[in-house]
């Protein structure tokens, strides 16, 4: 079937077994040494085609005449936000087609597909979802970086703590902890954070006018006290610098609304006066990424061609890349 390019392999009813006579198939000796099998062949199928087969399951409690869908022996789960610790909101990555109602028999355990979204799934786990993290997760890597575990550990702010971003914070990939031991011990003042970056940050605008483009919301966390801080600081001729776009607009919400923690749908346009960093240490972003319009709102239409000497200069874009420092409002 794999020489003749066929995508999927449907077996029928009880294919793997055969119809057993007497009980057999409701000892549960038997059943886990079925399930076991089907886990071992499912190893068998990494490079395809797609197996669908009749066999026996049993979930700890009742028993089902099952169907097993077997692709390429890996199911991945990219948890967006969290209910409980039984319920969250993710992203399914599967050669198989998922609908509502389906029960996914998974190396974790078993997981329930409860409601399905524009672009994701509610889930419900049969295992606590912040032990299976512990246990199982990874550091998510963005769309448009080779999935690679040697960049896992790369892929992840040093200082970080708390917080549920689906991306790292890709300016402070630039700061080490050592670093900013050494920025204290020099008599800098350094302040955290957090904003959980989520999937909107990837999503081009889809406008022809950028203003009509409907950004989406993250939630944000700021001490106040910590931004008191800040303000003192800067009104008495301290220099703020702002290290990346979160950190730029959690600030600036907090400035617009005397509000410390929640969500934040702030857009930040080319007509936007920036109030509270004086300079901004940032990557190169993606074409019509709504972080272009931050660079825009600070360094004005010249952009482009700032963009052009870096490639130009083959500077490196986007996560793994080379930074600029932006002086606001100037």
């Amino acid at each position: 079937a794999k020489n003749m390019n066929a995508n999927f392999i449907a077996f029928p009813e009880m294919f793997l077994i055969g119809y057993q006579v007497g009980d057999l198939v409701r000892k549960p000796a038997f059943t886990s040494e079925v399930m076991s099998l089907i886990e071992d062949l499912a190893k068998e199928f990494e490079t395809g085609p797609g197996v669908g087969l009749g066999a026996p399951y049993w979930d700890g409690q009742r028993l089902y005449n099952g169907y097993y869908i077997l692709t390429n022996g890996k199911i991945e789960f990219f948890i967006l936000n969290i209910h409980d610790k039984y319920h969250a909101d993710c992203l399914i990555k599967t050669r198989s087609k998922i609908n509502v109602g389906d029960e996914l028999n998974t190396k974790i355990g078993l997981v329930t597909v409860l409601e399905k979204h524009t672009n994701f799934y509610t889930l419900k786990f049969k295992k606590n979802v912040y032990s299976l993290m512990e246990d199982y997760g990874q550091v998510p890597l963005p769309p448009y970086i080779e999935d690679n575990s040697s960049k896992y550990s790369d892929y992840l702010n040093e200082f970080s703590e708390g917080g549920f971003s689906v991306a790292a914070s890709t300016a402070g990939l630039h700061f080490t902890n050592t670093m900013i031991g050494k920025l204290k011990k020099l008599g800098h003042e350094v302040f955290f954070i957090n904003l959980d970056i989520n999937l909107g940050t990837f999503k081009s605008i889809d406008t022809k006018i950028v203003e009509d483009y409907e950004i989406h919301s993250e939630n944000y966390s700021v001490d106040k006290e910590d931004y008191e801080r800040i303000l003192f600081l800067k009104s008495n001729g301290f220099k703020i610098i702002l290290v990346g776009t979160t950190v730029l607009r959690s600030l600036e919400t907090v400035f617009n609304t005397g509000v410390y923690s929640g969500k934040t749908n702030l857009f930040i346009t080319p007509s936007y006066k920036i109030n509270v960093g004086d300079y901004l240490i940032t990557n190169f972003h993606a074409p019509r990424s709504s972080l272009l319009s931050i660079i825009q709102a600070i360094y004005g239409a010249e952009w482009k061609d700032l963009y052009i000497f870096a490639q130009k200069m083959n500077l490196k874009f986007l996560s793994f890349g080379d930074a600029v420092l932006f002086k606001i409002n100037e």
